[in-house]
């Protein structure tokens, strides 16, 4: 899947995805049970939204951000690949950014 308008939606639907955005603002959803998804070409004002995933569905958190992605992993065996490190983190009730290759709650 390819975002190429001014803003695009995407969400994996079970098993292995890839989301690709496009120019504007993109959404992107990861649902607890989705499977291992990558998402590609997000910008610092793309939203990714890990719909119904609280903090204590990742392993290990702050170990997931390296210089060029975001590798989050979950309790239920499924992963997320963020490459690069741009972009708003939907969590719960929380947004978070990373800043300095670590996370930083979004005010």
């Amino acid at each position: 899947m390819a975002g190429t308008g001014d803003s695009s939606l995407w969400g994996g639907n079970g098993g292995n995805d890839l989301l690709v955005g496009g120019a504007g603002l993109n959404s992107f959803f990861y649902n607890y049970g989705n499977g291992d998804d990558t998402i590609q070409g997000v910008d610092e004002n793309d939203i990714i939204d890990l719909t119904n995933i609280g903090l204590d569905d990742i392993v290990d958190a702050d170990s997931a951000i390296s210089s060029d992605r975001v590798e989050l992993k979950f309790t239920d065996g499924g992963s997320l690949t963020v490459e690069g490190t741009n972009g708003t983190y939907l969590v719960g009730l929380e947004s978070y950014v990373v800043e300095d290759g670590k996370w930083s709650k979004k005010a």
